[in-house]
């Protein structure tokens, strides 16, 4: 087991600086992308629990990375933004490639960035993920829910944001991990800054996201879906997206919901490693 950490440092890139966190020893395996209101941080717990080494920035608008300047052209919004900038890192920090892990908003960037250069990922690892949403006016409702979530954000400031978010009952089972992470974890986010988060919920959430659904049996690379046995939307999700992609398989951890990797680090860590060995 290892839990040697890194101090962070930030990687000048060339739409906008990104800060990353390393964990474990030796040369990072593993790209690691956080969910909404989270940091690269959040990934900690996985290295405590086995000999892995992960390399997690913080995605734009959040921790220290600064939001990305938007593009003047229509055509490119804020998740094939940040699907350019993820790879001009992978370019930047990796030797080999790398393990390409996201979790819930990250899931949605980790996917669309295995399809836009899926030479860049050895594997990809989706834990409580969507492809989007298919339905026009469904993707419209979440739209406008995400601005309204981030005009409550601008106008009644981050902790009463942050105390509703918390409560929402697909996050709610974040509070098994473990004490001491959690309080990190969640003093984490009360430092986020509020424009960042706003921006992201703006730019990068499901209501602005081109739906993947299509483009899902294009992907040759191994895919691990990951699910908590709790979380029954995004379990059902899991089983609908293997049975699109060519080479996936599902994983539903018991005794958790939406977040897996905090609420039962032991048990993915243990997915990530015996995925590592196969590789």
């Amino acid at each position: 087991m290892s839990s040697a950490v890194q101090e962070p440092w930030t990687v000048r890139l060339s739409r906008a600086p990104c800060r990353l966190h390393q964990f474990g020893a030796g040369t990072p395996r593993i790209l690691a992308l956080h969910g909404f209101s989270g940091s690269g941080a959040d990934f900690e717990g996985l290295a405590q629990v086995k000999d892995l080494s992960l390399c997690c920035p913080d995605l734009p608008g959040h921790g220290l990375s600064p939001v990305l300047p938007m593009a003047s052209s229509q055509w490119l919004g804020g998740m094939e933004l940040c699907v350019e900038h993820l790879a001009e890192l992978v370019a930047a920090e990796f030797v080999a490639r790398p393990l390409l892990l996201g979790y819930s908003m990250g899931g949605r960037l980790a996917l669309s960035a295995a399809l836009r250069y899926p030479d860049l990922f050895s594997s990809l690892v989706l834990i409580g993920a969507s492809p989007g949403l298919q339905d026009d006016s469904e993707r419209n409702e979440r739209r406008v829910l995400d601005e309204q979530r981030a005009s409550s954000m601008e106008q009644d400031g981050l902790d009463a944001f942050m105390a509703a978010w918390e409560q929402l009952p697909l996050l709610r089972s974040q509070r098994r991990m473990e004490p001491e992470l959690w309080a990190r974890f969640s003093a984490r986010r009360r430092t986020a800054d509020v424009s960042g988060l706003a921006w992201s919920l703006r730019a990068m959430g499901t209501g602005s996201m081109p739906p993947l659904w299509e483009q899902l049996p294009q992907l040759q690379l191994p895919v691990l879906l990951i699910a908590g046995a709790e979380d029954q939307r995004y379990l059902k999700l899991a089983e609908q997206m293997s049975r699109r992609l060519p080479s996936a398989r599902c994983e539903f951890i018991q005794g958790c919901g939406h977040s897996p990797h905090l609420e039962r680090p032991e048990s993915v860590a243990s997915l990530l490693e015996q995925l590592l060995a196969c590789l």
